[in-house]
């Protein structure tokens, strides 16, 4: 999984071919400055996941799940609760945005190739 914590770091992740162009021209949308770290202008940072573990990254809040296994479920679990969740515009390679509010300012937002989308992803979208 690739993590940006600014947007200079998003567009060296473009320039060296890991991440596509459709991802950083999206974030573009809500973060001005390339050296601004994400975390404070976004709340969180932002995740381009790679390989199918990476779902496991993704956690949504279940205390029922959480009292049983001792931590909440992630994407290869169960379908999840997201506060948001989008087929992102703008054509290939198709990507599902995720964004999970964590605090005042909002939260980690992920990119989720379509190589990688699973029933539990596309029941969160539900």
């Amino acid at each position: 999984m690739l993590i940006a914590k600014t947007l200079s770091e998003l567009k060296a992740m473009v320039n060296l071919g890991h991440v596509p162009q459709n991802v950083l021209d999206d974030v573009i949308g809500y973060a001005d400055e390339s050296n601004e770290i994400f975390e404070e202008t976004i709340g969180g940072y932002i995740y381009i996941l790679e390989r199918f573990e990476d779902l496991g990254q993704v956690e949504g809040v279940d205390f029922e799940f959480s009292a049983v296994h001792h931590r909440y479920p992630n994407l290869l679990d169960k379908p999840i609760t997201v506060d948001s969740c989008s087929v992102m515009p703008g054509g290939e390679p198709f990507f599902i945005v995720v964004l999970l509010i964590s605090n005042n300012t909002g939260g980690n937002i992920f990119y989720i190739p379509q190589k990688l989308w699973t029933a539990n992803l596309v029941k969160s979208l539900c």
